[in-house]
């Protein structure tokens, strides 16, 4: 597939900090930070050509996403797609032979409507998984070119954001590297903000590349009244495809930091949509738990969704469209 590599000059940028805890309200009061998320949401991932589905078969996921929207589940109104990576040297790399998502949904003014909100994937280097921390921590050093890059095209395309998907395979992750992470996820949401745009990025805990306390107080935004901030979300991926105690002790804990150290706001619930790795009653008790804690903001990977999972999620749209 054709590449297309932007980079720009490096310029110095002075890292803000991280905030601290936020109020909840998503009506915020001047300098609160704003949440740009409708209460209820289901956000699915379209892996399109990057795992290998021809065009028939992503419009036929394009159509079950328009017939769940329209008839069954008005939450899903948010999707993410394959579209950029990280390339060396705090490169951004354009997959030029992807499917457009986001310009397929703009031609149309009926999807444009359905999906307001579209999350361009900035995803892990196929090719060069076991270097990629080192692409990470060139673009830690030196962040500028691929943010200025992707914030530009971001702009220039009309996409809602970005949703980071780094996922370095290395066994010489630090702490250190989860720190200069943080700090990258920060300055980006904040360069993002200018222009109206909203970070997101998939985690996990099966890297140290995730220190949840950290991305919790990077998302969630500043406080300070001359800052029009806006927070990010977490969609966590530790919560894929786990047995009914691990679902839960992996549930409580991103509602647990990111309760303590950002805003609850910014946690999206991700499930996936394997059936082999998942049972009907295994999937039965995550949606109930999902409704113990009141969860109205979910993101599945990936399309297309399974028969098991539809009444669920009609459930879960009635549930959170219906409150008292």
């Amino acid at each position: 597939m054709a590449k297309l590599f932007i980079s720009f000059l490096t310029f110095t940028v002075a890292l803000a900090s991280c905030g601290g805890v936020l109020a909840f309200s998503s009506s915020s009061p001047a300098g609160s930070p704003r949440d740009p998320f409708p209460p209820a949401m289901l956000m699915p991932w379209f892996c399109t050509t990057a795992c290998g589905y021809n065009m028939s078969q992503i419009m036929d996921h394009v159509h079950q996403a328009v017939d769940l929207a329209t008839h069954d589940a008005s939450i899903l109104n948010t999707v993410a797609y394959e579209w950029y990576s990280l390339g060396p040297n705090s490169t951004l790399v354009v997959d030029l032979g992807m499917f457009d998502l986001n310009y397929h949904i703009l031609k149309n003014d009926t999807l444009t409507a359905l999906f307001p909100r579209r999350f361009a994937l900035v995803s892990t280097n196929s090719s060069s998984t076991h270097q990629f921390i080192e692409w990470m921590r060139q673009l830690f050093e030196t962040p500028e070119p691929f943010v200025s890059a992707v914030v530009d095209d971001v702009v220039a395309r009309n996409i809602t954001g970005l949703n980071i998907d780094f996922e370095p395979t290395s066994n010489n992750i630090t702490n250190e590297d989860a720190a200069n992470f943080a700090t990258f996820l920060n300055l980006l949401r904040q360069r993002l903000e200018v222009h109206n745009k909203v970070l997101t990025i998939a985690g996990a805990t099966w890297s140290p590349i995730w220190n949840l306390t950290l991305i919790a107080q990077a998302l969630s935004g500043s406080e300070d009244s001359n800052v029009n901030s806006t927070i990010g979300y977490f969609t966590s991926m530790n919560t894929y495809a786990k047995k009914d105690e691990a679902f839960q002790r992996e549930l409580n804990r991103n509602i647990e930091q990111f309760g303590t150290y950002g805003s609850l706001k910014s946690l999206v619930v991700g499930l996936e949509t394997w059936p082999t790795k998942i049972t009907p009653e295994e999937l039965d008790n995550h949606f109930e738990l999902l409704a113990q804690h009141n969860v109205c903001r979910i993101a599945i990977w990936d399309m297309p969704l399974t028969p098991a999972m539809l009444p669920h999620l009609k459930n879960l749209s009635h549930r959170c469209t219906h409150k008292e």
